[in-house]
């Protein structure tokens, strides 16, 4: 990994074609490169304009989205809201070099709540720190007994320290607000509105950027 963004040297039948520098992190955007250059060599597109076109490669929008980079702070949006998308996402955001990670999660749907808890609690192994928020009900009805705690049990049950339930954003953002600190890579994670915290706490560190008071 290169800072946040991904390299790779790349073969085709043991033959070097060359390297790879992407500008989004995580081996899931390699392992996608790797199909477009593969689909792309097929058709006899050489790898230099292949390597060029996808190193300008941005991202999507709510795809390990960067809402803020000062070089030392980072906040990252993500939609990732099933246990397999958080891992990935989780392993992309361990590699770029951060002294925390601090995962913001908000669960979307209560159906999906209720067959999943259990594997989110095993989802949050490569985050220093884990904010769970209310479930975004996505116009589903309250299920009975189905709610965040059941997810943050199973997060402290792994063996995690750092677990906090907080069940709004504007809690979870004046949280962040007093315990973000240099060096942290805050991400926020969900199909949901959590990209609110990730953009309110960008704008709070811009601001706290230009007035060093503000904050204080």
């Amino acid at each position: 990994m290169a800072g946040m963004g991904g390299r790779a040297a790349i073969y085709y039948r043991e033959q070097y074609l060359g390297q790879l520098t992407m500008a989004v992190p995580g081996r899931h955007n390699i392992l996608n490169a790797l199909g477009a250059i593969a689909a792309g060599h097929q058709l006899g597109i050489p790898f230099a304009v292949m390597a060029r076109a996808l190193g300008q490669f941005r991202g999507v929008g709510r795809r390990f989205e960067i809402l803020w980079d000062d070089g030392t702070t980072r906040v990252v949006d993500d939609y990732a809201h099933h246990p397999t998308e958080i891992r990935a996402t989780l392993a992309a955001a361990s590699q770029v070099g951060a002294k925390r990670v601090v995962a913001v999660f908000q669960p979307h749907r209560y159906t999906r709540t209720h067959h999943l808890y259990r594997e989110f609690g095993q989802a949050f192994r490569q985050a220093d720190v884990v904010i769970v928020n209310d479930i975004y009900p996505a116009g589903e009805a309250p299920l009975p007994g189905v709610n965040s705690q059941l997810i943050t049990g199973e997060i402290k049950g792994s063996g995690h320290q750092q677990v906090y339930y907080l069940p709004t954003l504007e809690e979870t953002l004046a949280f962040l607000k007093k315990s973000c600190r240099p060096g942290d890579l805050v991400l926020t994670l969900g199909a949901g509105d959590v990209w609110r915290v990730g953009m309110g706490l960008a704008q709070y560190l811009e601001a706290k950027q230009i007035l060093p008071g503000v904050g204080a």
